[in-house]
């Protein structure tokens, strides 16, 4: 999977939530943004496609490996933040 197209979807909310148009980040488990920021359906339901690739720190002499995919919402006024896990095979 790292390296290929991938499609990460989720749902965010139960559908009772009604809650279309969150945005939904991603990042790995470093905190790097990695994905296109998406939006909640109305159903509550997202997906994004990308490509999960090794990327370089500078300080570093070799690429980081990205082990996970972190989806996350940040809140609002009505809603706590929540965000899910995914964990990634090479």
């Amino acid at each position: 999977m790292v390296g290929q197209p991938a499609t990460f979807a989720g749902e965010a909310f139960p559908r009772s939530y009604g809650l279309g148009g969150a945005t939904i980040t991603f990042k790995t488990g470093e905190g790097d943004t990695i994905l296109t920021p998406t939006q909640t359906k109305a159903d509550g339901s997202y997906s994004v496609t990308g490509s999960i690739i090794p990327f370089q720190v500078p300080a570093l002499a070799r690429p980081i490996q990205v082990d996970n995919v972190i989806a996350h919402y940040a809140g609002d006024s009505n809603h706590m933040p929540a965000e899910a896990t995914a964990h990634l095979k090479s």
